[in-house]
């Protein structure tokens, strides 16, 4: 695998990229539709126009100069509700190769160094008995999200 790199902030072709990867991800894995992929891409722009540095984190992991994975830190609520994760995702192509760790460590220093006390991240979790999956809300506080996160991946 070529080096990878992980870049904070909006680069050309990352909103569609980001989109891309979910779009396909919940389509193979649970037949979703252009809506969810327009939710996304419609979602992730609006966030990207209104952006703050201070307060928001929006990070690409690049490989050969390709976006294979992005995670993003919505800090507008997090005085009151914490940081929110959001489009948190790695390409099937590099899976288990450290880019989804990368990215949540990158997320979480972030969230250290703005002193966000809880990061609110909504995570979808398969269940066979549902039909097709069921969302739950989780409020995870400091150091509990990567292991929450990797229990769930593994």
């Amino acid at each position: 695998m070529s080096k990878l790199k992980i870049v904070k902030g909006y680069i050309p072709g990352s909103i569609g990229r980001v989109a891309d990867l979910h779009g396909t991800y919940y389509c193979n894995h649970w037949k979703f539709d252009l809506f969810f992929e327009a939710k996304v891409a419609t979602e992730c722009s609006e966030f990207l126009k209104r952006y703050d540095d201070s307060r928001d984190g929006f990070w690409n992991a690049l490989i050969d100069n390709q976006i294979v994975g992005s995670i993003t830190i919505d800090g507008i609520h997090a005085a009151d509700k914490g940081a929110h994760l959001r489009w948190f995702i790695v390409s099937d192509a590099v899976k288990g190769k450290g880019v989804g760790n990368r990215l949540i460590d990158t997320a979480i220093d972030f969230c250290r160094v703005k002193r966000k006390q809880q990061i609110e991240a909504y995570i979808d979790c398969y269940n066979p008995d549902t039909n097709p999956f069921k969302w739950r809300k989780r409020e995870i506080v400091g150091s509990q999200l990567k292991n929450n996160i990797q229990n769930l991946l593994d």
